[in-house]
């Protein structure tokens, strides 16, 4: 496995919105976890912050156990923050 360099705030944010995006039906608290290579106090802190801004949200709808799904206005978040990472890449190509 690759070990990341320093990840910034809004990255880890963004890792763990895209990793609830594109898995369908929502990811499980430990999957989303390992996926976006926390420790799990760390990953609490980031999805309850993620929660109480609405951009993730806990669902049930995959039976019994607890999932995250992305909200709308988490997907606008990725949407953003997509174009802001563009922006920049071409302003250090330019």
């Amino acid at each position: 496995m690759i070990r990341q360099s320093h990840r910034d705030y809004y990255e880890i944010i963004n890792h763990i919105l895209q990793n609830v995006y594109t898995k369908a039906g929502g990811c499980r608290p430990s999957e989303l976890a390992y996926r976006c290579e926390l420790p799990w106090q760390q990953f609490r802190s980031y999805r309850d912050l993620l929660i109480n801004h609405n951009l993730l949200m806990i669902s049930f709808n995959s039976g019994p156990n607890q999932h995250y799904e992305i909200t709308p206005k988490g997907e606008r978040f990725l949407q953003l923050f997509a174009e802001i990472e563009d922006d920049l890449k071409s302003a250090n190509t330019a």
